[in-house]
């Protein structure tokens, strides 16, 4: 009888809460909407456009007209920014490309790139092209496409395209 007394107690675990740490006072980093091409969860901002890449590849291949949507406070000023390759495969049959780049419909800047190279873009969006929709929709216009041997058209190596904060000093 005194074994099964002993058996059914059981102790009462307490524990302590951790000490807590505060982070040090210093410079934020601007929020940001940046979708990373090789981050598992990029395909749901994907509307059009875009291929899905390798696993362990840094970018996805796009067709003419890649389309990307975010969630975002149009309140607050966004500076559209993408990071691209203009591949050699491609500027070798089709010459320079003229990227357009858009927002909700709108034109928000052109560039044309004729090197093989990694490329940044970056351009404020005003902020009445941004109250035209919700979710806002992004991406950009390619006027040219190489055609590969399977069908599919190709035109830059997308690495990230998105939208950061514009933030007041």
């Amino acid at each position: 009888m005194l074994a099964l007394g002993l058996i059914s107690c059981k102790p009462r675990l307490e524990y302590s809460v951790p000490a807590q740490k505060s982070m040090p006072a210093g410079e934020e980093a601007p929020p940001s909407r940046i979708i990373n091409m090789p981050e598992s969860g990029a395909d749901i901002y994907i509307v059009a456009d875009v291929l899905r890449g390798a696993p362990d590849a840094a970018w996805r291949w796009t067709n003419q007209h890649p389309r990307l949507q975010l969630k975002l406070d149009p309140a607050e000023g966004w500076i559209l920014k993408a990071k691209f390759i203009t591949p050699k495969v491609v500027l070798d049959r089709t010459g320079p490309l003229t990227v357009t780049f858009v927002v909700n419909g709108a034109t928000v800047g052109t560039e044309t790139y004729a090197a093989d190279k990694a490329n940044e873009f970056q351009v404020l969006v005003p902020p009445d092209v941004l109250k035209r929709q919700s979710p806002v929709v992004f991406g950009m216009d390619i006027d040219k496409a190489y055609l590969a041997e399977d069908g599919v058209k190709l035109c830059l190596l997308l690495e990230e395209i998105g939208f950061e904060e514009v933030v007041a000093k």
